[in-house]
């Protein structure tokens, strides 16, 4: 029975991949190629395919014999055991991944910029935290996106870098960049996310075992007996249908999660500039959808959208904007209560004017248009407010129509 069950999701494991060869072919050397990302060669993505299929071998085959020991000889409770193996292979594979798997694909060096280095280490302190290293990977050897992450369990981060985001970012905005990922570990979303995760699968696990037993679900596809590797395939399937219709939630959770760490990056780098020239910069080398269908962003998008994220990034700095002049007012000069709050409304009315004002097309190739990160244009004055509005408002109704 068990080892029937292993070479059955073998078998299937081998047929997905090769019907999914051809698409992950044509995904990196078809589509990457003509929007100027892909920078890998055939010889490196056959040594991914390899080591990817390896390591899928060894741990999850390790886990699925378990999993179907568990199923066979596990007695009536066999469900809470399989959960408790999966969140410890959870936890294994969080210490495994930053140490053992991640430098079989990529190279990890420490960053020669001393400057940025002690940077990081500074903010990262601001807040707590201890940096166990902060590592350069050889990210152009595949690809030109851009990303970064930090790893690590406790108060202990081990920082790493994209080359790519090296080369195209100023410091300023990879401080901004890490103080957003340092939001969420203050905020405690990782923690959130995996106690929720927990939870899920405890109940998933649960309707596994009752399902697991019923005869009816393995004679309407033809089964005359219960087998437990095809109930575990058939459930499974069901389970990705029931998945998709819970992928509203999810997206809402993470957007409300991605909200929290910007307004904590706000307040830790004192304003919202970096992080909203790092955000219009990142949208510029990964050829972000600047104007998604509300409906497609509501469904899918674990991140707000760009202009909606910048919006809100300038109405979190009003506060701390206001407060700044209301002490530099008080011990310089007297000036009325309602004028820095004038000027942070122009300051954001200019921003938005300026997004909407200045486009331009990446490399000719997606026609999506994107923000520079600098612009200089002298402010609109009150009496041209009118006019300017309706004239960007067309604009903007141009963009979305011509915008892909």
């Amino acid at each position: 029975m068990i080892t029937g069950g292993l070479l059955f999701f073998v078998l299937l494991s081998i047929i997905t991949h090769l019907f999914r060869l051809p698409f992950s072919l044509y995904d990196t050397f078809v589509i990457e190629n003509h929007y100027g990302f892909n920078t890998m060669t055939f010889k490196i993505w056959v040594l991914d395919l390899l080591k990817g299929i390896a390591i899928s071998a060894a741990l999850g085959g390790l886990v699925l014999w378990l999993l179907l020991v568990l199923v066979v000889h596990g007695g009536t409770l066999w469900w809470v055991w399989a959960w408790v193996l999966l969140g410890l292979f959870e936890l294994l594979l969080l210490w495994l991944f930053p140490l053992v798997i991640a430098p079989l694909f990529n190279k990890f060096d420490p960053v020669e910029d001393t400057d940025l280095k002690r940077q990081i280490e500074a903010l990262m302190e601001k807040v707590g935290l201890r940096v166990r290293g902060v590592f350069r990977m050889d990210a152009s050897k595949r690809s030109k996106h851009t990303n970064a992450y930090f790893t690590g369990l406790g108060r202990s981060k081990r920082i790493v870098l994209y080359d790519t985001l090296l080369t195209s970012h100023t410091a300023r905005e990879i401080l901004a960049v890490l103080a957003h990922e340092i939001g969420h570990w203050k905020k405690r979303h990782v923690l959130k996310q995996l106690l929720l995760a927990e939870g899920v699968s405890l109940a998933g696990f649960y309707a596994v075992g009752k399902f697991l037993k019923w005869e009816i679900l393995y004679e309407a596809f033809g089964f005359q007996e219960a087998v437990p590797f095809v109930g575990l395939f058939l459930i499974g399937t069901c389970a990705g249908l029931v998945g998709f219709f819970a992928q509203p939630l999810e997206s809402i959770i993470s957007r409300w999660f991605e909200r929290e760490a910007d307004d904590f990056a706000v307040n830790l780098v004192k304003g919202a500039d970096p992080l909203c020239q790092s955000l219009k910069r990142l949208a510029a080398d990964n050829l972000s959808n600047l104007n998604p269908h509300p409906l497609y962003a509501w469904f899918y998008y674990s991140h707000p959208p760009l202009v909606e994220r910048i919006s809100r990034l300038r109405k979190v700095e009003q506060p701390l904007f206001c407060s700044c002049h209301a002490e530099l007012g008080s011990a310089s000069h007297k000036r009325k209560p309602s004028e820095p709050l004038k000027q942070v409304q122009g300051d954001k009315k200019d921003e938005i004017q300026n997004l909407l004002w200045r486009r331009v097309v990446y490399k000719n190739t997606w026609r999506r248009y994107l923000w520079k990160e600098s612009i200089d244009r002298s402010p609109i004055s009150a009496s041209q407010e009118s006019r300017t509005q309706t004239m960007l408002w067309r604009l903007f109704t141009n963009v979305c129509r011509r915008a892909i």
